[in-house]
């Protein structure tokens, strides 16, 4: 039981515990002006050695838990990009909660976090936010009071009938190419795959893009190895790191995919492959890391090169659309759902965590898909009746008449 004793006037409360290597601490609070309420913090503490807590995890902040769960849990295997995402929602984090112990925030308080983070907050600079990016955040956040749940750290999950709040007007629309206009671009990239220096290893990539719904980083580390002619696959397995210059880890586990391709982009491969090797040639250098897209520059185009690229190309083509290069891969998942393919397929091709992100994601087309499917379904049953006679019966008149 914990000790409860008279000190300087006030009440101090202490219990011991032992850490994991069997030696023997003491905690415990000071300050209680009356008897009653250090004996009921003496009850809490004991509530956590006897649920299996640590007891010196008692007095840690959500900042320094969030902080010691994302480099122990999370930051060993997601990539670069993801890590960032991290830092921000640790960034965010601290600039609310600041020092408020981990074990004193309520639902109420999340709440009002996520109120805040979502509305802005023109009194401490916080402007208001989307919903993806609100959603990000509390995804963070549940995944790290989970495990302190589990861990016993806290005593309930305060993230729990919690709802995230956004702003509509900062919503980002999902940018892509109607199948008319995917036709027009693919045709005139294959039609200018040559500049005034050579071939455009940019354009290149957004082909691939466009026909693979791979991810910008992902086109970017493909290496030749990763082709198999021979069946029509593409081996994704790995991403590119722009600011390292290297390869890194693919956005999820499920991203590690193959993808079947076509006959054409075979060829077309094979043609950059040619061309490529002439390139090195000339220019006396070596290709150690085996890479698809190695511009005359000696590197991978940067993630704006494939923006502005893209852009020239729409151009070209005379499409008056505004697209990034990621809007490729917009342009692919919208194609394969209106040509009726299954989510779950598409899911997979895209290297989507589950079929929700793929449904998140292109909500608005799969809406407008069952529109029109309902108009068929509709149609579909109405011509079932057709030749009978009360096929079309109107009730309401009907009605009339027997009143």
């Amino acid at each position: 039981m914990a000790e409860v004793f008279k000190k300087d006037g006030t009440w101090t409360v202490r219990t011991s515990y032992y850490d994991h290597d069997h030696n023997r601490h003491y905690t415990g609070k000071g300050g209680f002006r009356t008897k009653r309420s250090a004996e009921a913090y003496g009850v809490e503490l004991e509530k956590t050695k006897k649920d299996g807590g640590v007891m010196a995890d008692r007095n840690i902040t959500f900042v320094e838990y969030f902080r010691t769960w994302y480099e122990t849990f999370r930051k060993p295997k997601v990539s670069d990009a993801t890590a960032a995402r991290y830092q921000y929602s640790l960034n965010v984090i601290t600039k609310y909660f600041g020092s408020t112990l981990f074990r004193k925030i309520t639902t109420t308080e999340y709440q009002k976090f996520l109120n805040w983070y979502g509305l802005g907050d023109k009194d401490s600079d916080t402007k208001p936010h989307a919903k993806e990016t609100v959603s990000k955040i509390n995804v963070h956040i549940r995944a790290a009071v989970r495990n302190a749940v589990n861990d016993h750290t806290i005593p309930s999950d305060f993230t729990l009938n919690a709802h995230i709040v956004y702003d509509n007007s900062h919503a980002r629309p999902i940018h892509y190419l109607s199948y008319e206009e995917a036709a027009k671009f693919y045709q005139y990239t294959l039609n200018h795959l040559y500049n005034t220096f050579g071939y455009d290893v940019v354009r290149y990539m957004a082909i691939t893009a466009l026909l693979t719904g791979m991810r910008g980083q992902e086109v970017a580390g493909l290496t030749w190895a990763d082709v198999d002619y021979d069946n029509g696959i593409v081996d994704v397995s790995k991403s590119w790191n722009w600011k390292k210059r290297e390869f890194g880890p693919t956005k999820n586990p499920q991203s590690m995919r193959k993808i079947v391709v076509d006959r054409n982009l075979l060829n077309i491969f094979k043609k950059l492959q040619y061309d490529q090797g002439i390139m090195l040639k000339n220019k006396g250098i070596d290709n150690p890391k085996n890479l698809m897209f190695l511009s005359r520059y000696n590197r991978v185009p940067s993630s704006k090169a494939l923006n502005d690229g893209v852009s020239d190309l729409l151009k070209g083509a005379g499409i008056n659309e505004e697209l990034t290069f990621h809007g490729l891969r917009h342009t692919h998942a919208s194609i394969l759902l209106y040509q009726k393919m299954s989510i779950s397929y598409i899911a997979r091709r895209l290297g989507h965590k589950n079929v929700s992100t793929t449904i998140k994601t292109y909500l608005h087309i799969i809406k407008e898909l069952e529109t029109e499917e309902n108009s068929k379904v509709l149609d579909i049953m109405t011509s079932l009746g057709k030749g009978a006679d009360w096929a079309d019966f109107d009730v309401k008149q009907k009605a009339a008449t027997d009143r």
